[in-house]
Parts: structure tokens; C-alpha cells; sequence
């Protein structure tokens, strides 16, 4: 998959960017150079911080950092988006570095959409931690429908079994 094939798509870093480098100006050097998601993370927290933008989500103030940029190797134009603080208490990350190909969405709209698919990503986690679905492959096209209906009854379960715990016992349909 490349980027250009996904249009006006939101990519955490981990799903292609986790070792290549982003395309931003040095504060020091004053030159456009190429920098590890790491190196580039410390540069905005020293020289960036107060060029920071914050997003609310739910309780949560999330400081936000963009920049138009480009990923070595590809000629798409992108614009990146630095978000410091964790997301949620069960988070593990204090930062994350998003990436659009839609130069024009604003960094609050950017957040809302990443929130959304954070709770898909959520779901995904607890199949895979409850379940194995990460040592499970489809490989052929008459077998993805029953993965997925199987995939559907499990996370209805899932969905059930945690609310009995959060004391949510009974649910309205």
C-alpha cells in the first residue's frame, strides 16, 4: 500500500511510517532535512512547544504540532500532525505523530478522526489479547465471509462479557 494509492486518509505512525524519515525544517540549521520520528519529536518539544495548538477531546487537552512535510522515498506532499499526551489512561504512548495526504484538514478535525478509529483500534487489541485473532490468517476469498461473521459474533461477545464487568447488566437494543 502507498500513500497515494489511500486518498485523504489518516495514518497512525506505526502503519507506515514507523522507520522512515519525515522531511522537516531544523529550527538550528535552517535547512529542510531529514529526520527520524524520535530526533524530529525532541526538536518540536525544545524549539516548537509554544507553537502548539490544543485539542480537546472528552476531559483531555491534547497539545498538537503540524506541519507540511514529506516521507523520504515518496514525492506525496503530507501534512503531519504531533500529538503530545496520552490519548487514554490506558495508552501507552505520551506522543504520536499522525499523517495525512489532505493538506487542508485542520488539526481538531485530524483528532476527531484518529479518536474514532482509536476505539476500532481498541477493539482490534482486545481480540487479539482475549482471543488470538493475531494467529489467524484469511487467505482465500470464500473463507473472509464466515471470518467475518465469526469476527462479528465475537466482538458482540466481547462487547457483552465487558459490560457485565463495568456493571452495565443489562443493555438497551
Amino acid at each position: 500500500m502507498t500513500l497515494s494509492s489511500v486518498p485523504n486518509s489518516i495514518l497512525p505512525e506505526n502503519s507506515l511510517m514507523r522507520h522512515r524519515k519525515l522531511l522537516f525544517k531544523h529550527p538550528v540549521e535552517r535547512k529542510a532535512i531529514w529526520l527520524q520520528q524520535d530526533e524530529l519529536v525532541k526538536l518540536i518539544k525544545i524549539y516548537f512547544r509554544h507553537k502548539t495548538r490544543i485539542a480537546r477531546y472528552k476531559d483531555a487537552l491534547l497539545p498538537v504540532y503540524s506541519f507540511q512535510t514529506r516521507v523520504k522515498d515518496c514525492s506525496v506532499p503530507l501534512k503531519a500532525f504531533v500529538v503530545f499526551n496520552k490519548l487514554s489512561d490506558d495508552d501507552s504512548k505520551s506522543v504520536r505523530i499522525l499523517i495525512t495526504n489532505d493538506l487542508k484538514l485542520a488539526y481538531k478535525k485530524v483528532i476527531g478522526i484518529y479518536m474514532q478509529r482509536w476505539g476500532i483500534e481498541r477493539a482490534f487489541q482486545e481480540l487479539k489479547d482475549s482471543f488470538y485473532f493475531d494467529h489467524y490468517q484469511v487467505r482465500h476469498k470464500e473463507k473472509i465471509m464466515p471470518a467475518c461473521r465469526q469476527t462479528g459474533v465475537t466482538g458482540c461477545y466481547v462487547l457483552l462479557y465487558s459490560a457485565s464487568f463495568t456493571g452495565l447488566n443489562s443493555m438497551a437494543v
